[in-house]
């Protein structure tokens, strides 16, 4: 673990804006302290947070360590209260990052729409009544219903309908009676509430194929791309860093027979119960994923080995509850490879931890291999 006295930030969660603004920021946002450190927990379903810096530095986000029962103090209002004995191993406070996030930079985008709005309206009264410049209006339409959502953007588009019959009225249009303007008002606001529409609608069906893309469709767990995706970004921080990290591979023993007995629907009944509890048991800042039929890879993050048999028991331990409750005869193989340094690839790391899954399932099943590479070892 860093130094108790090393603050962590989220400066990289905020790269590229003014260091006042993020200033501003860090001063009302929601944390969790946890020796002076901040911890923040999961933004997205399936991938853990990205990793922020400290003192100048890129540092890792600080990892409650398994085994390690920590005191959570006050979370503001989008967290939960912890009690005063401390809450379990591997748990923390729920801050959804995003939403933090897009809450400080929504305002920005707004003001800059109503700047947007504010220019047009000024260039479509100079250049006078002959020459439209309606089309000019949706560009601020679109980034209020895009950041702020239908209802903000309906509301924008109506302004932004009032400003230009304002803006006709003002530029002396001989031709144009007051029902017609109110006419063509009416016209003008029903195209630009349909924009809203369309726009809020592309960004839902975006954001839906985005969480799709990268999630297992059986078991809602991230998938192979997000797999590789979100852990080469782990292993060249801890590379970097020199900071330790755990590949857990867990294969499934007997699933066939569940599937012979029971047919495939019972099958993916037992994926999702395993998937549920693996992700029931890591730290929102771990990964799990689905990498094969019946096999998921596990990655705990600033986790050693001896971080690691503490998880692992407890992973074992929810596993069995899920299968027993359920009367399903599976149990479970698992290769644990931890990486203290050296760490050359995600690939590499997965076929130890996948090597080291088969010699356990050699053993015997429902057995645990567990390994250590770097610094020495082999």
């Amino acid at each position: 673990m860093p130094d108790p006295e090393t603050p962590v930030t989220t400066t990289s969660l905020l790269r590229g804006m003014s260091r006042s603004m993020f200033l501003r920021l860090c001063s009302r946002a929601p944390r969790i302290e946890i020796d002076s450190r901040i911890v923040l927990s999961n933004p997205v379903p399936g991938l853990p947070l990205p990793r922020g810096t400290a003192d100048g530095r890129r540092q890792p986000f600080i990892v409650v360590p398994f085994g390690v029962t920590v005191k959570e103090h006050e979370c503001g209002s989008r967290g939960r209260r912890g009690n005063a004995s401390g809450r379990e191993p591997g748990t923390m406070c729920e801050v959804d990052a995003n939403k933090l996030i897009e809450g400080r930079e929504r305002p920005v985008a707004i003001a800059a729409a109503f700047i947007l709005l504010a220019t047009v309206a000024v260039l479509d009264y100079l250049t006078g009544w002959e020459l439209s410049l309606t089309i000019l209006y949706l560009p601020p339409i679109v980034l209020v219903a895009w950041v702020a959502g239908r209802r903000a953007g309906t509301l924008f588009a109506l302004l932004s309908t009032l400003v230009w019959l304002l803006v006709d009225a003002l530029s002396g249009n001989p031709k144009a009676y007051t029902l017609i303007r109110v006419w063509n008002a009416l016209m003008l606001a029903g195209y630009f509430v349909i924009t809203v529409i369309i726009m809020a609608k592309l960004k839902v069906a975006l954001e839906h194929e985005r969480i799709l893309s990268r999630s297992d469709p059986v078991t809602g767990v991230a998938n192979t791309r997000a797999f590789y995706e979100w852990s080469a970004r782990e292993v060249e921080r801890a590379r970097r860093f020199h900071r330790p990290i755990t590949f857990v591979y867990v294969d499934c023993d007997d699933f066939k027979v569940v599937n012979d007995r029971h047919g495939h629907a019972a099958g993916d009944d037992v994926l999702r119960e395993v998937a549920k509890a693996l992700r029931g048991i890591v730290r929102d800042l771990d990964l799990v994923a689905r990498v094969g039929g019946d096999e998921f890879a596990v990655v705990l993050s600033e986790t050693d080995r001896t971080g690691a048999q503490v998880a692992v028991g407890r992973l074992r331990e929810g596993l069995q509850g899920a299968m027993a409750r359920r009367g399903w005869p599976v149990t479970f193989s698992m290769g644990v490879a931890s990486f203290t340094a050296g760490v050359t690839s995600v690939e590499d790391a997965l076929r130890k931890a996948d090597d080291l899954m088969y010699f356990a399932k050699r053993r015997g099943k429902s057995t645990v291999e567990f390994a250590t590479f770097g610094d020495g070892h082999p």
